[in-house]
C-alpha cells in the first residue's frame, strides 16, 4: 500500500510538471531559475524566443540576459532585482530586449527570491511576458490623443452656428457620419427639431452655459446612424452675447483605440495577479 501511495504521488508530481511545461508553451509565457550564488541559470524554451534566440542556442547565463536588456533599461532593472533581494519583494518590472536583428521588443519580468533559513538567498524563479503589443497601442493613441488635438479646430467633421435659443444660423460639413441634414434642412431648427431628446437637452444645457460663462464648453455624445454607434467629441465655443459655434467631431477611432488598450490592460493584470 505505502509503495503503491509513494508512486502515485511521484505519479502526480510528474504530471503536474508536465501540464506547467505545457502550459508554459501553450501562453508562450519564458520561465527562469537562477541560483545566484553558483550564478548559474536555466531559461526554458520560451525564454530563448523571448530573446530573440532558437531554444537552447546557448548555455544561458545572467550575463547573456544582460547583453540582451536594452542600455536605457539596464540599470534600472539590475536594480529592482537587487531591491528585491534585499527586502525580500516582489520583482515586477517592464523593459525592453534587443534581439539580434535588431527589432525592439517589450518584456514584463515577474520573480521571487527563495532564501534560506538564515534569510540568505539561495535562487529567485520568475517569468517573462511580451507586452509589445500593449506597449504600441498604448503609444500609437498618445500619438493619436496628441495629432487630434492640434488639428481638431482646424478639421472639424461639422460646425454649426447656433443662436441662444439653439436655433441653427450657420451650416457647414457633415459630409461623413454626421450627415443627418442637409445645410437646408438644418438651418432655422432647434436642437430638438434635429436630434434624440437626451442629446437636444444635452446641446440646449451646453450652449446656455457657454453663453452664461463665456468659456467654451465640451462634452461626448454617442449617436446612431444606420445601426452603427459613433462617438463624438462637441465642442461648444461662445463667439458673442448670443451667439455660438458648435464643432463636432467623430472620435469612434479613438474610442476603439481605447477600449483595445483597456482589454490589453485587462490581460496584462490577469498574467500579472497569477
Amino acid at each position: 500500500q505505502s509503495r503503491s501511495s509513494a508512486a502515485s504521488d511521484v505519479y502526480k508530481r510528474q504530471m503536474t510538471r508536465e501540464q506547467m511545461h505545457l502550459a508554459l508553451d501553450v501562453t508562450l509565457i519564458g520561465a527562469w531559475d537562477w541560483w545566484v550564488k553558483e550564478n548559474r541559470v536555466h531559461w526554458n524554451d520560451n525564454h530563448f524566443r523571448l530573446l530573440g534566440y532558437a531554444p537552447k542556442a546557448f548555455e544561458p547565463s545572467f550575463e547573456r540576459w544582460q547583453a540582451t536588456v536594452h542600455p536605457e533599461d539596464l540599470q534600472r532593472v539590475e536594480r529592482a532585482i537587487n531591491q528585491a533581494l534585499t527586502k525580500h519583494i516582489d520583482f515586477l518590472e517592464e523593459y525592453r530586449v534587443i534581439h539580434a536583428d535588431g527589432s525592439v521588443h517589450w518584456l514584463l519580468g515577474k520573480g521571487r527570491g527563495i532564501f534560506n533559513r538564515h534569510g540568505q538567498v539561495v535562487r529567485m524563479v520568475g517569468v517573462v511576458f511580451d507586452i509589445t503589443e500593449r506597449k504600441h497601442i498604448a503609444e500609437s493613441l498618445r500619438r493619436s490623443e496628441a495629432l487630434n488635438h492640434q488639428i481638431l479646430e482646424a478639421i472639424p467633421d461639422l460646425l454649426m452656428g447656433l443662436s441662444a435659443d439653439g436655433t441653427c444660423i450657420g451650416y457647414a460639413g457633415g459630409t461623413g457620419p454626421h450627415a443627418l441634414h442637409t445645410p437646408e434642412q438644418a438651418i432655422g431648427c432647434k436642437p430638438h427639431e434635429l436630434l434624440p431628446p437626451a442629446l437636444a437637452d444635452q446641446r440646449m444645457a451646453s450652449l446656455t452655459e457657454a453663453l452664461k460663462t463665456y468659456r467654451m464648453q465640451v462634452y461626448e455624445q454617442q449617436l446612431s446612424i444606420d445601426g452603427k454607434v459613433h462617438h463624438e467629441e462637441v465642442r461648444v465655443v461662445p463667439v458673442a452675447q448670443d451667439q455660438a459655434l458648435l464643432i463636432v467631431r467623430n472620435v469612434s477611432d479613438r474610442k476603439q483605440a481605447e477600449q483595445a488598450l483597456v482589454e490589453s490592460e485587462e490581460r496584462y493584470r490577469l498574467v500579472t495577479e497569477n
